[in-house]
């Protein structure tokens, strides 16, 4: 009698597990759907703001080039000392871009896809070259 039920409870159990490993797979492509329609939100309202403040940057530097172009008596050293700012402003971004950028994306998409590790005292090794 052993022999016909071990079959029968074997085969439940292979199917239980194998429902189980479905029902874990359909919740991480859940988490995985969700995470990136939460993405690609967060992006979008991003580019667009980008979109809108880098219009802004430029109608006031024109503005501004302008002004310093009357003030100074030559437009050339107005728009040689805007490009100079920029320029500046640019090494600056590019020497901060780690901490600025690269750290914060790093942390956000750890919380997005790890919800249930906590984050670290921001000591971790050193992954840039």
């Amino acid at each position: 009698m052993k022999e016909t039920d071990n079959p029968s409870t074997i085969e439940k159990i292979a199917g239980d597990v194998a429902s189980y490993a479905g029902m874990r797979l359909d919740a991480a492509k859940l988490s995985v759907a969700e995470n990136l329609s939460v993405l690609f939100g967060h992006g979008l309202g991003i580019l667009l703001l980008l979109a809108l403040g880098s219009m802004a940057l430029m109608l006031f530097t024109v503005a501004l080039v302008y002004w310093l172009g009357i003030v100074l008596g030559s437009f050339l050293i107005a728009i040689v000392l805007m490009g100079g700012v920029y320029l500046l402003l640019g090494m600056v971004l590019y020497l901060l871009r780690y901490k600025l950028f690269a750290d914060r994306l790093a942390a956000m998409f750890c919380r997005m896809f790890f919800a249930n590790i906590k984050e670290e005292d921001n000591e971790h090794q050193d992954y840039r070259s």
